[in-house]
């Protein structure tokens, strides 16, 4: 008879090991002596030989139990026979992984071929798509648990991928942004309808869940799959040279990306006082961020401050280059209650002056916000459901997207064919045709209030999704770190000949910051 630690010694099992073998009825009924110490049979360790020999040939505890009881009872055929059937579990399994690495060889090849530039068959590109549509779930489950919601979000971006061209299209997207990884090139926010997109999101172009804000990724495909990127000032042309490069290539949209000073001044204020501030971790509503815009100290914040000797000014917006944007900013921000952060995003959306010539109804569109803030505002011609969804707006129309949803809430036509006509209202392009389809669904009241307000309002997911981040990044440099801020700020322009506030785009044929 063994005590339990001679058998665990001999055959290099642990007690426990030998416990749960009990307990499971493999090793039969053990006796006890009168203190409660086990005793093992002398053939037990033949029997535990059984049991681990079994056990390398993937066989489970219940089922080693009843291969032990068809050995105690003869039933060698019965055992032949659960063999044989393991054994091809166990060829099965070898057939199943060996397809699988075929698969993953594939794809590493593949992969490597895409990333080298090379062109793709099909069989090739739908590996290459398949990888990616993974990654795309795999990188929002590292975000946030992925809810029915986001997977409906995303089947609505199918149109992402539903052609060979478009599928060629989020290549692109995909290479440049291994580009960015591999050479560590630090990229700034995605810029206009871009950050409706969960999928871009999910790959990493930008840092804004477009979820959050119930924008409309249908918008891309109107905008013809064009995307605008920022990317850091000094290290950024390779970036920008390599966009336009994989562009070239593409048979639909363009992919642009754009050198911004902003992000190069901010890493040198981290280099300066030694370490990266992690501005997520500053609330949004913060009064610290809050109180500067709410005293209309807005110089040297970025997209609020833009100084007259920018691009911007030089080359597109008079009212920029005669000086008049900041006075003009600074009293409307003091003229009214700021509430919270959304609320800024709402007023930068919002305050345009410089389309008060050519668009006669802006004016009342930047006098309205303020006062419906204080008063309350809705329309009359509106569904209840529709003022609901306008009270963050403190109920007024501001967004591209919310013209999108009224033409949605009273045709039931799909998000594509809405933004087709809010781009043609948008354009003052609309025919009688198109008023009288329209007017099949809704009143004259609605289609003269789309008619008037689709021309002055803003793209959601640019105001919400692109330069938030970097409005809020700079408000944090100016309220903590105003001297070594404004110091790097000097540095910078003196050495580059640019504005701070510089930021890239396309003016009459002209692309500035992609020289």
């Amino acid at each position: 008879m063994y005590s339990i630690s001679d058998v665990a010694k001999l055959s290099k099992l642990t007690s426990r090991t030998l416990r749960h073998y009990e307990e499971k009825g493999l090793l039969g009924k053990i006796s006890r002596d009168a203190n409660g110490y086990r005793s093992y049979p002398d053939d037990v360790l033949k029997l535990l030989k059984r049991i681990q020999n079994f056990k390398e040939l993937k066989f489970s505890l219940d089922e080693i139990k009843s291969l032990l009881e068809f050995e105690q009872e003869d039933l060698k055929g019965e055992l032949n026979r659960r063999l044989k059937a393991k054994l091809h579990d166990v060829t099965t399994e070898l057939d199943e992984l060996k397809k699988t690495k075929e698969k993953i060889q594939n794809q590493i090849l593949t992969t490597d071929k895409f990333l080298e530039g090379k062109s793709l068959d099909e069989d090739q590109r739908r590996i290459v798509m398949e990888t990616i549509k993974k990654e795309i779930i795999e990188n929002l489950n590292s975000k946030r648990k992925v809810s029915e919601v986001d997977l409906a979000y995303l089947e609505r971006e199918e149109y992402l991928m539903n052609t060979p061209e478009k599928r060629k299209f989020l290549e692109g997207v995909k290479k440049c942004l291994e580009f960015a990884k591999a050479n560590n090139i630090r990229l700034g926010p995605a810029r206009g309808v871009a950050p409706a997109s969960l999928s871009l999101y999910a790959l990493g172009w930008g840092d804004f869940d477009p979820r959050e804000a119930e924008l409309v990724p249908e918008r891309l495909e109107v905008a013809n799959y064009h995307i605008h990127i920022d990317v850091e000032f000094e290290n950024g042309q390779k970036f920008v040279d390599f966009c336009k490069f994989v562009s070239m290539d593409l048979p639909i949209g363009r992919i642009e990306a754009f050198k911004i000073p902003i992000l190069d001044i901010i890493e040198n204020v981290h280099k300066t006082i030694g370490y990266s501030i992690d501005y997520q971790s500053y609330d949004d509503n913060d009064p610290l961020i809050l109180d500067l815009f709410r005293k209309g100290d807005i110089e040297n914040i970025f997209s609020f401050d833009i100084p007259p000797n920018t691009l911007v000014g030089k080359y597109y917006d008079p009212f920029i280059r005669e000086g008049k944007l900041l006075p003009a900013f600074k009293e409307y921000l003091t003229s009214q209650d700021i509430r919270d952060f959304k609320d800024l995003q709402n007023i930068e959306a919002i305050f345009r002056p410089d389309n008060l010539e050519t668009k006669p109804f802006m004016r009342e569109y930047i006098d309205r916000y303020p006062i419906a803030k204080k008063e309350g505002f809705s329309y009359k011609c509106l569904s209840h459901e529709l003022n609901e969804y306008l009270k963050p707006n403190y109920g007024v129309i501001i967004y591209q997207e919310d013209i999108i949803k009224i033409i949605r809430h009273y045709t039931e036509w799909d998000y594509q064919k809405c933004n087709q006509f809010r781009k043609i209202l948008a354009l003052g392009e609309q025919s009688q045709e198109d008023r009288a389809e329209f007017l099949k669904y809704a009143s004259t009241e609605i289609w003269d209030l789309l008619v008037r307000e689709t021309p002055v309002v803003f793209c959601k997911a640019h105001s919400v999704g692109s330069w938030s981040s970097l409005v809020k990044a700079t408000a944090i440099l100016k309220a903590e770190y105003d001297e070594i801020y404004l110091r790097e700020i000097a540095k910078w322009e003196a050495s580059h000949g640019y504005s701070w506030g510089d930021f890239g785009f396309i003016a009459n044929g002209i692309s500035l910051l992609q020289q």
